[in-house]
Formats: C-alpha cells, structure tokens, sequence
C-alpha cells in the first residue's frame, strides 16, 4: 500500500514538472514574438494616402494596421526600409473601427523599417475620423534570427524560382533558412526586397524575376 502510494506521489511530481516546462517554454515563445507600437497617422477625409514614420532600431518579420475611430477602406500598402528597399502589399479591406488588418509578413529574414505608406479610400467621417495604429512583429525565434547566427556548415541546397507571368510566386523552400542569390537567369533584375524575397511560404519572386537561390 505505502509503495502504491509512492509511486501516486512520484507520478504526480512528475506530471506537475512537464507542466511547469511547458508553461515556461510557452511564456518564452510569447516575449520571443511580441507586437510592438510603432507611429500611427490620424486620417481627416482630405488625402487619400499618409506615410507614417518609423523611429525603432529593431528588426521587424510582420506588420499590422489597427483602426480606430471609425471604418477604413485599405487599397495598398508600401513598406519602405532602411537598406532602400520596398515592398508591395496589395490590401483590399475594408476594417470597423477597432478592427485590424491581418499579419503582413515581410520579406527577408528580418529588417528594418524607415515608414508605412498607406493608401485607402476617401470618406465623409463627420466627427468620428479615423485613425490608424500601426505595429510590427518583433521576433527572436527561428523566423527572427540573424542570417550569421544558422550553421554556415549545414547543407546547402539550390532552389530555382522564376515569375513567368510578372505575378508573384512562391518556392517552398528556404523557410527559416538563410537564402542567398546564386544565379540570376531573367533580363528583369533580382533584387532583394523589390523581386525577390523570404517569408514564412518561403522563397518569392515577382515581376518577372527568374533566379537560383543558394539555401542553407
């Protein structure tokens, strides 16, 4: 009897331990990917675009837009970064008023972003003008690491992708790996950030683009 209830009590331990681990590795993952404030634009029925700056050092993996105040109409996003690259986010929603947008994933591993730019439709708001938040996702899990911290000895595999039709396109590969151009094959130029890309599908190409891509 006292050995069945030994071993009740160790059992028990045991279950409470895996718990706690898992508790902690998900209170990890959650401070490893957080939503961070970076600027808004107060939207007041006279233009149909605003460019909202962004002041934060940190490396972003995803964007999103909140409305508050009332209804907005999004046509396109443009993401301009530091390094001088765009890209081009077609959005045709509309969102209520404390509604958002859903996760933009950017291209690349992780960067840096000098300001949103932001088209939507013209409204009469009256009184109650909108207005929008946006935010980036900040990650230091494996979709936020730097290129240099993956094994540069681990395999190396290289992917072909091309836009044929001048539409985008996505290669399954090089997701949460480090993608470098190889080889570009087009008369349309590669260049990263504008035509070619990584984000959580993989690779992506646009416009035309068509290259091999080295992926560790």
């Amino acid at each position: 009897m006292k050995f069945q209830k030994s071993l009740y009590v160790i059992s028990l331990l045991i279950l409470l331990s895996g718990l706690t681990l898992v508790t902690n590795a998900q209170r990890r993952n959650a401070r490893q990917e957080s939503w961070q404030y970076l600027g808004q634009s107060n939207v007041d029925g006279t233009r149909d675009r605003d460019n909202i700056q962004v002041n934060s050092r940190e490396t972003f993996r995803a964007i999103q837009l909140r409305v508050q105040g009332s209804e907005i109409e999004f046509q396109r996003v443009v993401v301009h970064f530091e390094n001088g690259a765009d890209t081009d986010v077609e959005i045709r929603d509309r969102i209520r008023a404390g509604g958002q947008t859903r996760a933009i994933d950017l291209p690349g591993d992780t960067r840096r972003i000098a300001s949103v730019e932001v088209w939507y439709s013209r409204g009469n708001w009256g009184r109650r003008r909108p207005s929008l938040r946006l935010y980036g996702l900040v990650s230091t899990g494996r979709f936020g690491r730097g290129r240099d911290d993956r094994d540069p000895n681990g395999p190396v595999q290289t992917v072909y992708c091309e836009s044929g039709d001048m539409r985008r396109h996505w290669c399954s590969e090089g997701i949460g790996r480090r993608v470098t151009l190889l080889r570009q094959r087009s008369d349309v130029s590669c260049v990263e950030g504008r035509t070619w890309g990584v984000d959580r599908s993989g690779i992506w190409v646009d416009r035309g683009c068509r290259a091999d891509f080295e992926v560790r």
